[in-house]
């Protein structure tokens, strides 16, 4: 990196925002793999279900959120 130079990077929230948008099997791995890693830290899911949401409305997609809450659940606490 050089000296002033600028990284922009998306929140662990909006990484699981743009995957699920997707959609594709791989993407929906990688969501499930970002909410075990951010376990820790623990995720702002008001933020994701309510961005997801606006998505979904635009892609006509209603499945968007059951499908992001059936992995959260899938994972599970741990």
């Amino acid at each position: 990196m050089l000296p002033g130079s600028v990284v922009r990077l998306c929140s662990a929230e909006d990484l699981i925002i743009m995957k699920m948008f997707a959609g594709r099997d791989t993407n929906l791995r990688d969501v499930r793999s970002v909410i075990v890693r951010q376990e820790v830290r623990g995720l702002d899911w008001s933020h994701i279900e309510a961005n997801l949401a606006e998505l979904a409305e635009l892609k006509e997609d209603p499945t968007l959120l059951p499908r992001l809450r059936d992995i959260r659940q899938s994972v599970g606490p741990r």
